[in-house]
Formats: structure tokens, sequence, C-alpha cells
């Protein structure tokens, strides 16, 4: 059952504190600063940190109201210098890196966290009657195919982990990926 009201002209919610009212500051409490990181080095002054700080504010008022364009902007010019600082939406947090730090692009779309997540691959037990690798330059090479597989799958390149996947199965490697126990086996 809908039910509406009539309001006095400046009546009813206040949309001042972002687009849910006061709801935000509880669902989004402020960015908190972590240890910085090895080689870092603190602010200059205090000019400098409080600069940063507004800055770390813009931003989450941006994602608030779902200016995601605007947060990105702001998010790579705290990388870039005087900030050095890495935001992680995720735990709510900011640090101060060695310029050039924090996590990169090229490291796929989740920076650090893929490694965490995604631990590289591990070698089982091969299967009865599998022979050993002819040589450590054997060995060597499948497993920079499983790396390369690995990175592909955290990328999103998903056809061409499959293309690995199925070159790992073949001669002269003969090896078995198990995505879901992160190991490998010959086979």
């Amino acid at each position: 059952d809908r039910t509406y009201r009539r309001v006095a002209p400046g009546g009813g919610p206040r949309r001042s504190d972002g687009p849910r009212g006061d709801r935000d500051r509880e669902r989004f409490p402020p960015y908190s600063r972590m240890e910085d990181e090895p080689g870092a080095t603190d602010f200059p002054d205090d000019a400098a940190r409080e600069a940063t700080e507004a800055l770390i504010e813009e931003r989450a008022n941006a994602r608030t109201s779902r200016n995601y364009e605007r947060a990105d902007q702001l998010r790579d010019e705290l990388r870039r210098a005087p900030h050095f600082v890495f935001i992680s939406d995720k735990d709510r947090t900011y640090r101060r890196v060695a310029p050039g730090g924090g996590p990169r692009r090229s490291d796929g779309p989740r920076g650090d966290r893929d490694r965490e997540r995604f631990p590289p691959y591990s070698r089982m037990e091969d299967e009865p009657g599998a022979t050993d690798f002819p040589d450590d330059a054997a060995r060597e090479a499948t497993e920079a195919l499983i790396e390369e597989r690995a990175n592909a799958r955290t990328s999103r390149n998903y056809e061409r982990a499959d293309q690995l996947r199925d070159e790992l199965r073949r001669a002269p490697h003969f090896v078995f990926i198990s995505d879901k126990d992160r190991t490998y086996r010959r086979v």
C-alpha cells in the first residue's frame, strides 16, 4: 500500500548529506590511515596531509553519489605526486606508498589482492604410470605455461587460458590442471 503526503516547501528529508541522508555516514565510515608502505615518506607538512585527506573525502563523496568517473580521477590524482596515496575501498583505508609504489594495473584488475586470492599452482603427486619431466628445462617450460595461464585467467582472458590448458594436456607436457585446488600433476 503506497501512501503519499504533502509537505511544506523546504520540508521532507534533506539531501544535503548525500543521496541517502545521514545513513551514508553509518554505512560508509571515513577512510582511516594504515601503516605506510616500506620506503614511503611521510607527508612533508600538515598542509599536505590535510590536502590529501580533503581529496580522499571528496572521492568518498563522489563514490557515494555514484559519480564514479570523478572518483576515478581523484584516485589517479592521489596516486601521483605529491600525494603518493593508495586507497583500498574494500577496507576503507589509505596509505602512503613509495613513488611509483602501490598495486599496478599490470598485476591484474585488482592489484595485490589477486596474489592473495590466487596463490601459485602447486604440483601434486603424479598419476600412477606418468613419467617425470625429462629434464629441468622441460619442467621450467611447463611451469612458465602454467603461470602464463594463471595470469590469463586473472586478467579474464579465458580464451587464451583455454588454449594454454589444451597445450599443457598434450605432449610434451602431459599436465592436468585443477583450478579449484590450484594444483597440477603429470598424467
